[in-house]
């Protein structure tokens, strides 16, 4: 007799001659997305079988181990696959049954920077292609987290994952490291804060590897580690050469005129006394 079962999760086909010895329960997810590994869980009622050994019929679905009551598949690509597992007693075939899983495609995303390294408080776009929606982690420092592109502004290296779905249930990720350059950190200093009218302080920058200063008596800027400067306020470039610059300014007050006091003993002297 040949007796074909349906439940929810199976088919069931039956050969033997005359007698039922077991039905077999099929447990497995109906769909499946490319990349991805589903378990599958044999029953038999009654539980007349020794052993159950798994296969497919045609290439493509993983199945580790091949036998045993559970077992899990991986699906590496999209396609309609059958899955099919033989009851044994003893050597002896008792039941098979059959499960059709549909695997979608999961969408393969290309992620892109427009630069890889920024410098501290610059920002980098991320741009996401080959799904249809996306959403981005971490967060924090994006100015969205949808969308296929998204501005990027990390404060310390920060690796960026987007995940994103083709509407059919299967979701793609990519990542991407951003690198953050702090620039240089250099230290400026001055001979005298105040000078007067006239006179000049000496500005100097330590820890970078070049410098630019501009300022209230620079008529054009002056690419030097010290200048000699008057009162006004000047500020400094620093750079360390990754494209990254640091700045600072500092200010030289004017300091305010000698107050000069001239007094005399008497009105009147000698000309030899003086």
């Amino acid at each position: 007799m040949n007796r074909i079962i349906y439940s929810c999760f199976l088919f069931i086909s039956i050969f033997l001659s005359g007698t039922v010895f077991a039905q077999l329960t099929f447990t497995t997810p109906l769909t499946a997305c490319s990349g991805q590994t589903t378990n599958a869980i044999i029953t038999a009622t009654p539980a007349t079988a020794t052993s159950y050994t798994w296969g497919t019929l045609s290439t493509g679905p993983i199945i580790s181990p091949s036998t045993g009551t559970q077992v899990s598949i991986s699906y590496p690509t999209s396609g309609n696959y059958t899955i099919v597992c033989v009851a044994l007693s003893g050597i002896n075939p008792i039941a098979t049954a059959s499960q059709v899983v549909v695997v979608n495609s999961s969408p393969t995303l290309t992620l892109s920077a427009s630069s890889s390294t920024v410098c501290f408080g610059q920002q980098t776009t991320l741009s996401a292609f080959g799904a249809i929606n996306y959403t981005w982690f971490p967060s924090s420092s994006l100015s969205t987290a949808s969308g296929s592109i998204t501005n990027a502004t990390p404060v310390t290296q920060t690796t960026y994952s987007v995940f994103g779905d083709n509407g059919n249930g299967c979701i793609g990720s990519a990542q991407i490291t951003i690198n953050v350059s702090l620039g240089a950190s250099f230290i400026v200093s001055a001979t005298s804060s105040a000078v007067c009218t006239g006179f000049t302080s000496t500005l100097s920058a330590t820890g970078a590897t070049s410098y630019t200063w501009s300022g209230t008596t620079l008529s054009s800027p002056v690419t030097q580690s010290s200048i000699s400067v008057g009162p006004g306020t000047y500020s400094v470039v620093g750079s360390i050469g990754l494209g990254c610059n640091s700045f600072s300014v500092i200010n030289i007050s004017l300091a305010p005129p000698l107050n000069v006091q001239v007094t005399q003993s008497s009105f009147t002297t000698c000309m030899a006394s003086n």
